[in-house]
């Protein structure tokens, strides 16, 4: 009986450590990305921007999204979505028009699972009828 048992014991202690020191696939199936605009005023006349499913969507005279518009996710300039997707194209593209005295400065970030991957700064000089683009990427594995 005793032959029986240390053997036994081994076995049981072989076939623990091999199943707790298995690697666990800790990768989450889906991420979160956001898009953040600001400010987020009437002076960008064009956004554009990959969706979750990594098709572009262009929204045209953005600023009726200050009350609502037809895309509330927008609504205060951000937009949160999943995206399961990978690696997934994060793209947003804004188009400024300046008809003030002033220089007006945007910034585009793109974050994923709330992290801050990619900060991009657009300066539009003073009265420039002249569109001016810019954008953000980043590429999420």
């Amino acid at each position: 009986m005793k032959k029986l048992k240390c053997p036994l014991i081994i076995v049981l202690l072989i076939a623990t450590i091999n199943f707790s020191c298995r690697k666990k696939d800790d990768t989450p199936s889906s991420s979160s990305v956001e898009y953040r605009i600001s400010p987020f005023d009437s002076y960008i006349v064009l956004l554009k921007y990959n969706d979750n499913t990594g098709d572009l969507v262009s929204i045209q005279n953005p600023s009726a999204l200050l009350s609502g518009g037809d895309h509330p996710p927008f609504v205060n300039g951000s937009q949160t979505m999943s995206v399961s997707t990978k690696p997934f194209l994060a793209k947003i593209e804004i188009t400024v028009v300046n008809t003030t005295r002033a220089t007006l400065n945007y910034t585009l970030d793109i974050s994923i699972n709330g992290e801050v991957k990619k900060t991009v700064t657009i300066t539009v000089p003073v009265n420039n009828e002249n569109p001016v683009t810019g954008s953000a990427e980043y590429t999420a594995p």
